[in-house]
């Protein structure tokens, strides 16, 4: 008797989650939300259509949204993940949907989401919807809200996962599970209801289009500084440790760029800075470049549209000065012993090297 009271009074002490609120009806279609960019965790920005192409071939498509340390977000993605492997489209006996988070909020970075479903087990893509239009397009108002789209891309059921979780408060298991009736219901051919819940959760930040500047991207911002102020050393061939001319060379040392670029060793200019002046040669960054490669990892190092990247620069064969009118070859007569040998000196993998004349 003591413990159906101490139920029902935790009952009475949860707020109602998950009420029934508008309708979807006016919400916009998959058809045209397919263009939107988004971004993968690679970087690679791309047209929702392309992460769910079941908009275009009947498949039940799941958004969820999410966000990086928002508790509830948190406790629901176990939940997610576990209903992905049932419903998922690509595991053994799917019944055909397709599972998207999204992640909206401005202050996420690529890394931090991709850290984020590393530690929460959540194995469905996760894409960064860098300029909120997905969110704005769907009104979104919460960071756990799932949206559901039925085959033939209308929006079916928008809002609570299901009614255990609150702000502040939870019950020991949810009561009414939404988004998995909203998918039996569609499965066999119904419609959802209700159609719309309340989903509690951290409440999404939509900031005004104006100050939601593009991401810095590999292709448009971060390839062609590298072209300019590091490419001539770093390149297959040159003295450079390491090539930094394709995505995946850049990405690989985003750290290490990050490092150098900071404690300004990296483009190498040893020019005094007290009497420095303007050189045809000069290597260095300006203050505008170095917050861009700075920013670009701080950002989780996206990729853009590869379309965006310059073509590859054409350098020099031979003597990168320009061809000379005459050489010179020392001779060594007085040196004898220190001569370079006509087939060259074998560097050694260790130790050190005495100079060589």
């Amino acid at each position: 008797m003591l413990d159906r009271l101490l139920l029902n009074a935790l009952a009475l002490l949860v707020p109602p989650i998950g009420q029934a609120c508008e309708s979807t009806g006016s919400a916009p279609s998959a058809h045209a939300l397919r263009a939107l960019l988004l971004v993968d965790a690679d970087g690679v920005e791309r047209r929702l259509g392309e992460f769910a192409p079941g908009f275009a071939r009947g498949e039940t498509v799941v958004l969820a949204f999410t966000e990086v340390g928002c508790p509830i977000a948190g406790k629901l993605a176990p939940r997610l993940e576990r209903l992905a492997r049932d419903f998922g489209v690509e595991r053994e006996g799917a019944r055909g949907v397709r599972f998207l988070g999204i992640d909206a909020s401005a202050q996420d970075s690529l890394a931090e989401i991709a850290d984020d479903s590393a530690e929460l087990g959540r194995t469905f893509p996760v894409l960064k919807d860098a300029r909120q239009e997905l969110a704005r397009a769907l009104g979104v108002r919460t960071t756990t809200e799932v949206f559901v789209f039925d085959g033939a891309g209308r929006l079916a059921y928008r809002g609570a996962v299901d009614d255990q979780y609150a702000l502040g408060a939870a019950r020991p298991e949810p009561t009414q599970s939404f988004l998995v009736n909203a998918l039996n219901a569609l499965a066999a051919g119904g419609t959802p209801a209700p159609a719309a819940t309340e989903a509690p959760g951290c409440l999404l930040t939509i900031l005004p289009e104006g100050e939601l500047s593009a991401p810095v991207t590999y292709a448009r911002d971060v390839a062609p500084i590298l072209q300019r102020r590091c490419q001539a050393c770093h390149r297959p061939g040159e003295v450079g440790p390491f090539a930094l001319t394709s995505y995946d060379e850049a990405k690989g040392r985003a750290k290490m760029i990050a490092s150098v670029v900071g404690d300004g060793v990296m483009p190498p200019w040893n020019a005094d800075a007290r009497f420095d002046g303007v050189f045809a040669n000069e290597r260095k960054l300006d203050p505008a470049e170095k917050q861009t490669l700075l920013a670009w990892v701080e950002g989780g190092m996206p990729r853009g549209d590869p379309a965006d990247e310059p073509p590859p620069r054409a350098w020099p064969a031979g003597w990168s000065i320009g061809e000379p009118d005459a050489v010179f070859e020392p001779e060594y007569d007085m040196l004898a012993e220190k001569a370079l040998p006509p087939e060259g000196y074998a560097v050694p993998r260790e130790g050190v090297v005495d100079y060589q004349y």
